[in-house]
């Protein structure tokens, strides 16, 4: 029977915190950031390079950020994301060259890469047995966020220009660490527990830890199931627009496609999470997998409006099933005192996927045809598919 978490206002809490940073942050990438970068004299392979600044620090930091949260606390160490992400937004209204706003990018990035694994962390140590549930809410709200920042994006931009943008993400970035501190000061380490509530153990060293887990088989699979769906999702949402665009779509059908699949996302995500803190989280990762295999090799031979709109939301669906059920079971698999470090190496395989898809997927794509291009992909999520399913029967 699933019990209320101990402490659920703390989990509400850091979901707002996280639906005001990760709106500040995408605010100021999209669809602002081309735009400024552009603005500024950088040409098209440099705004590529500056935007990839920000994904650096996630793959460096996600690991190093959720071991220290196991070591010192959790409260520590999100308040240091959280004033990145107040202070970042200023630093914008100061560039004046496309290399200053590759660093300004480099340095916000630390933001995401800090918080997400240890909100996450924090999230994972008081939800008991709803780790499913509380920790898709919490992702949920981040994707609100996210969705909510391109609209936001485009008005300011049209209104007040790129400083009305850098203000706007300024102040969400101040009312995040406000949000965090108003409730953190009255919150004790029995609230933010270190390690699930178990103490870290003050004398092991990182690098040590690092090394248990990368022998951590069951981590690592999560981590690979993680990293594919990411690949997959990263390299979807590249090329279906453009792949529509070649089956003579119009813009606003693609943007009624894409608002409905990310809806779709955050909607059922919470109750995929439920679902499969009730079931057991292979059965829905397997699940999830399937779809989104399905929903990708589909598009190969069903181009109509009527076929990408199903298949695109089929495929959001897919995705919402398995990373509801992912990090809980990260969490679960983690050894003692290592939750946050292990949800850390979670976040870095994530980025790592995410991070590579378009650009794989785009050279197919570029030499062998959006069709081939999604074929491959379904390719992986079987793999990955067979992967998990041979991994539940042992």
């Amino acid at each position: 029977m699933l019990t209320r978490p101990r402490n659920s206002k703390l989990i509400y809490v850091l979901g707002v915190c996280g639906l005001a940073a990760i709106f500040s942050s995408t605010l100021a990438k999209t669809p602002t950031l081309p735009l400024f970068a552009s603005h500024l004299g950088a040409g098209d392979a440099l705004v590529g390079w500056i935007a990839a600044a920000s994904t650096i620090p996630g793959i460096l930091m996600s690991y190093l950020a959720g071991a220290c949260s196991d070591r010192y606390g959790r409260k520590r160490i999100l308040f240091i994301a959280l004033f990145i992400f107040a202070t970042a937004p200023f630093l914008y209204l100061l560039v004046e060259t496309p290399l200053q706003l590759a660093a300004v990018r480099f340095y916000h990035g630390f933001a995401t890469a800090i918080f997400v694994p240890v909100a996450m962390a924090a999230i994972a140590s008081l939800s008991d047995n709803r780790k499913g549930e509380m920790l898709s809410f919490y992702s949920s709200s981040t994707l609100i966020g996210r969705a909510a920042a391109p609209f936001a994006g485009g008005i300011l931009l049209a209104v007040w220009g790129f400083p009305g943008v850098f203000l706007t993400c300024a102040l969400t970035g101040v009312m995040a660490m406000v949000i965090g501190s108003s409730f953190w000061s009255g919150a004790g380490e029995d609230d933010l527990p270190k390690a699930g509530g178990q103490e870290a153990q003050p004398t092991e060293k990182f690098l040590g830890n690092l090394r248990t887990l990368l022998g951590h088989r069951q981590l690592l699979l999560v981590g690979s199931l993680e990293a594919a769906v990411f690949f997959s999702y990263g390299a979807f949402e590249v090329l279906l627009p453009l792949y529509a665009r070649q089956q003579f779509l119009e813009i606003w059908h693609i943007g009624i496609i894409m608002g409905l699949q990310l809806a779709g996302v955050i909607v059922f995500k919470p109750l995929f999470g439920r679902l499969s803190d009730q079931i057991g989280r292979m059965r829905v990762i397997l699940a999830g997998l399937a779809v989104c295999a399905v929903s990708v090799g589909g598009l190969t031979f069903w181009s109509s409006l009527a076929g990408i709109l199903t298949l695109n939301i089929g495929f959001g669906l897919g995705f919402a099933m398995v990373t509801s059920s992912t990090r809980p079971l990260a969490a679960e698999t983690a050894r003692k005192g290592q939750i946050g470090a292990s949800l850390g190496i979670l976040s870095t395989l994530m980025d790592i996927g995410q991070a590579a898809g378009p650009p794989a997927m785009g050279i197919i794509s570029a030499l062998l045809g959006y069709q081939t291009a999604f074929l491959v992909l379904a390719m992986i999520l079987s793999a990955a598919f067979l992967s998990a399913a041979a991994a539940k029967n042992k």
